[in-house]
């Protein structure tokens, strides 16, 4: 409850978690079944290992906020590939809505890293409230 609390004070940090879980969970599906991925994106499969890896590692720099601009910089040229390769001609609704929806995600990431919700590990908060109580103490 208290960690839910702290996040909606900081919505970049609901972001971050929203678009972190869903690239690691895009780049694991790929992972556990590469030539099914393959055969459906219609791409090598060395290509897919490369953008699944992509993918989880991006999620996983965006989510613990280690790294997490350059995280949703990959996150932003995956998914104009994808437009570009793929969706683009399935047209916006059903086909390129939800990577704009990620793209726009990742550019709020990008735009400010900073997190002080107080519970992600990269959280400037737990510093900052560490000297607000040390300070109130002297």
């Amino acid at each position: 409850m208290i960690m839910i609390s702290k996040m909606k004070n900081d919505p970049l940090c609901i972001i971050r978690v929203v678009l972190g879980i869903a690239f690691i969970a895009h780049g694991v599906s790929k992972l556990m079944d590469i030539a099914g991925a393959a055969e459906g994106l219609v791409m090598s499969v060395a290509i897919v290992i490369i953008v699944a890896i992509l993918e989880v590692l991006a999620g996983l720099s965006v989510l613990l906020n280690k790294y997490a601009r350059y995280g949703a910089i990959v996150i932003v040229l995956i998914m104009f590939g994808a437009i570009a390769t793929i969706k683009y001609k399935m047209g916006y609704l059903m086909g390129y809505e939800l990577d704009i929806a990620y793209i726009a995600m990742a550019l709020a990431v990008i735009k400010g890293t900073k997190c002080d919700c107080g519970v992600c590990p990269g959280c400037k908060t737990k510093n900052s409230s560490d000297k607000k109580s040390s300070e109130s103490e002297e």
